[in-house]
């Protein structure tokens, strides 16, 4: 399972990422660009699910899904993620801002400058 949690635009994440990719994600939660029947833009919906929403959301997959904290690989790389120790997962800060990245009772690691997602999978499958 693969899930996107960001304080970004999630009409955005999901321009970026493309169709293929988007659907390779269980849940993409972000905050949500609104429009008028005109198309034109009327708002912002912002998520529950940053800051401190996102060990709540975090949790939820942990009760809903029945999986252990460890075997969940949190990645992140801002202020806005830094709650989600809370929850026992394993993290992961990757090209950090605004966020102490040597932090280890937030951070179990760190990748400071990510050229590829490849560097994450020793991340995910172990050294």
């Amino acid at each position: 399972m693969l899930y996107i949690l960001s304080g970004s635009i999630k009409q955005y994440i999901e321009y970026v990422l493309g169709p293929a990719i988007s659907k390779c994600f269980t849940e993409i939660k972000a905050n949500r660009f609104t429009f008028d029947d005109q198309g034109n833009l009327e708002g912002i919906i912002g998520t529950p699910y940053d800051f401190e929403g996102k060990a709540k959301f975090v949790n939820k997959i942990i009760k809903e899904k029945g999986v252990m904290p460890n075997d969940i690989l949190y990645v992140g790389n801002s202020f806005n993620d830094e709650f989600v120790y809370t929850t026992n997962v394993e993290t992961l800060c990757i090209n950090p801002r605004g966020t102490d990245f040597y932090n280890n009772k937030i951070w179990h690691n760190y990748i400071r400058k990510m050229g590829s997602l490849k560097e994450i999978l020793p991340y995910v499958y172990g050294t």
